[in-house]
């Protein structure tokens, strides 16, 4: 939950978006299912599309791409993945995640 919380706040999960995509999924798969399973990254993304709100598909998609690739990345591009990601849809990710995490833990 400390690495849900730290993607959650501002805009860190557009710092690490390939991270904070695949940690968002595997937490929310804990939220929702009320269990405490603990998914793989590959697992909790393949969780997030089958589960998760069609808007976030994409984004899901690109970094479950990028888990299940083999290419090397230069540890500069580490946190990317060496890519451009879109930050509207990783900030609406966050506002989905965060909100939902909310409502769940207050409920």
């Amino acid at each position: 939950m400390d690495d849900f919380n730290w993607i959650v706040e501002g805009e860190n999960i557009c710092e690490s978006p390939y991270y904070g995509v695949l940690n968002i999924c595997r937490v929310m798969q804990i939220l929702t299912d009320g269990n405490e399973k603990y998914l793989s990254k590959y697992e909790g993304a393949v969780w997030g599309m089958e589960n998760l709100p069609n808007e976030h598909i994409p984004l899901i998609q690109k970094a479950l791409e990028i888990c299940a690739s083999n290419d090397l990345i230069d540890e500069h591009e580490r946190k990317t993945s060496g890519i451009m990601w879109n930050k509207a849809a990783l900030l609406s990710f966050r506002d989905y995640a965060r909100e939902k995490g909310r409502s769940t833990w207050e409920s």
